[in-house]
């Protein structure tokens, strides 16, 4: 007979450490992995999850994606410490609860009675590497992302201007801040940096509310801003990011998504990789507008982009805006020609430069009208023709 795989995840109680020990010398269940972090379990194969209620990372939303999985959750508890630890687990929806001071064949007869209840299906697959739907389910569900490289080409103006067009449609519209590196459209629509992503990402995970409850309104949109410091990139997960994209899609008809100028992969991975957010917005993305300015170097940067966008997507259709365009027909000819000779986008739209803009940007408003305008919503028009009609 198998025994019972285990996952525990990391605790200061010595219960974790003693029931270790007797497993090793008396057998009757078998230590897995050790989980430090929420990202430890996905992508591993066990039965049940031991975790205490004094975990960093127990939330409601992590005991829901181990059993939707086929696992079991048995919370850990010591009363002597926190007289309310076993409601608590109980709330977040563990499978059964064990003393944290109870003998380690308690401990198994706890192990034995909730493991009846993972499927033999269950037992030769392991959790995702992703606790979300496919990304293939993740497009058609209207999510735009709107990014370019560095050099300030204007994408975070680019992505409030589709968003404020599709609202004027009559859409239901959310604007989402999801760049990590310059998080900068609360500053832009002069909006409090509190609630933002990361007040929606806790709500999401521990089930305390709706997560449209953050989301500031800006009308004809909805806006949720980005992180309220840059060195909280290390600690929002990515795929946290696109649980959190996905519950947005089924309050709103569209989701615009400004993600960062650093795309790269960098080499070393894992749950908090650096420019992972915007890396997996872009993977989910079932469009991608690039925002590039129309200089040599600007093009440069924006094909470096471009293919890494490519990489990272494996064929989502990709529209280039240049922003800031000369007039000239000649000129934009040029720009075209000098593209297309090593990237063919879905569709070309020349931004030209406009001092509402600017105007906007001082007053913390959208712009209401001017050039830029009139051909950014001309473009909505004719090449996203199912999100503004």
């Amino acid at each position: 007979m198998m025994e019972t795989e285990l996952a525990l995840a990391l605790s200061a109680r010595n219960w974790s450490d003693e029931l270790h020990r007797f497993l090793a010398d008396h057998g009757g269940a078998r230590v897995r992995i050790t989980a430090m972090g929420p990202e430890d379990l996905f992508g591993e194969s066990f039965d049940v999850l031991l975790i205490d209620d004094i975990c960093s990372f127990l939330t409601p939303r992590l005991v829901e994606l181990v059993k939707a999985s086929g696992r079991e959750v048995v919370g850990v508890y010591d009363p002597a410490e926190f007289a309310d630890g076993k409601d608590r687990l109980l709330e977040c929806g563990v499978s059964d609860v064990v003393e944290a001071g109870a003998h380690p064949d308690e401990f198994l007869r706890v192990i034995a009675r909730v493991a009846r209840a993972v499927t033999t299906a269950a037992l030769s697959e392991s959790i995702p590497e992703s606790p979300t739907p496919e990304i293939s389910e993740r497009r058609r569900q209207g999510v735009l992302a709107v990014g370019g490289p560095i050099g300030g080409t204007g994408s975070t103006e680019i992505a409030i201007g589709i968003a404020a067009r599709l609202g004027e449609a009559g859409r239901r519209v959310v604007l989402v801040d999801g760049d990590e590196t310059v998080p900068s459209i609360a500053q832009r629509l002069d909006l409090p940096i509190h609630p933002n992503i990361r007040t929606a990402i806790d709500i999401l995970e521990h089930r305390t509310g709706p997560v449209s409850g953050v989301i500031h309104a800006v009308d004809p949109i909805g806006v949720l801003t980005g992180l309220p410091n840059v060195n909280d990139w290390s600690e929002v997960r990515p795929n946290q990011i696109v649980d959190l994209v996905g519950e947005l899609t089924s309050v709103f008809d569209h989701v615009v998504v400004n993600v960062g100028s650093h795309i790269e992969a960098l080499g070393f991975g894992g749950a908090h990789e650096r420019f992972g957010i915007s890396r997996r917005l872009l993977e989910i993305a079932d469009r991608v507008i690039a925002v590039s300015l129309p200089t040599p170097v600007g093009i440069a940067r924006t094909l470096g982009w471009l293919a890494e966008v490519d990489r990272l997507t494996g064929g989502t259709a990709v529209d280039l805006l240049v922003n800031r365009a000369p007039r000239d027909q000649f000129r934009r000819g040029e720009l075209i020609e000098e593209i297309t000779r090593t990237y063919q986008p879905a569709s070309f739209g020349f931004m030209p430069t406009d001092d509402q803009v600017e105007r906007a940007g001082w007053d913390g408003v959208l712009v209401a009208r001017g050039r830029f305008k009139k051909a950014l919503d001309r473009w909505v028009d004719r090449f996203v023709p199912e999100m503004a009609s």
